[in-house]
């Protein structure tokens, strides 16, 4: 299932990627969420939706915003300062990460944007695989905050996700249609 919906999201035209991203910064900028301050976003990759337009429109707000990076010696994230005079590097996959030495406690986040290859109505993502935003989130699992948007297309909604113990769930899913609220 994984590999099937990234082939999909992949073959999004680059002018329909462009419209989803700009229509997703839209609905996000509209709603209450951008009334919060920290936000924690990523670069896309592999036919994920661009949150670039989101980020710039974060930034011209004067919010902060914060990108991952991967944790040297674990399969995890800290979140780091981000603005566009940042230096980045790319990291072993190839996304570029802020080159900050201090980073952002979970905690100090209002809202968390999640990259996902798949997601269902009751708030399951499936991710890559590689579980580091679970093992990230881990310890605000059964927190309100940060609020976990999950970030896709409208083609990458999956009928049901089976859920592991592990599984982290999304308390909104972002699509370029809109918002929808998870239904347990």
């Amino acid at each position: 299932m994984r590999q099937n919906i990234r082939d999909i999201r992949r073959q999004i035209p680059v002018e329909q990627q462009s419209q989803h991203a700009h229509a997703l910064a839209s609905a996000f900028t509209g709603s209450p969420l951008f009334q919060h301050q920290h936000f924690a976003c990523y670069w896309a990759v592999d036919g994920e939706i661009s949150l670039k337009p989101l980020i710039d429109l974060l930034l011209s707000a004067n919010k902060t915003v914060y990108l991952p990076v991967l944790k040297r010696q674990s399969q995890a994230l800290n979140f780091a300062h981000y603005h566009p005079k940042v230096d980045t590097t790319p990291n072993r996959f190839g996304i570029l990460e802020p080159q900050e030495s201090q980073y952002t406690p979970l905690e100090a986040l209002d809202v968390i944007c999640l990259p996902l290859v798949g997601f269902d109505t009751q708030g399951h993502r499936l991710g890559m695989g590689g579980g580091f935003y679970d093992r990230t989130l881990s310890s605000v699992r059964d927190n309100p905050t940060p609020i976990r948007v999950g970030i896709a297309h409208n083609c990458q909604q999956q009928g049901q996700i089976q859920a592991q113990e592990w599984d982290i769930p999304l308390h909104k899913i972002l699509t370029e249609s809109g918002f929808i609220e998870p239904q347990p």
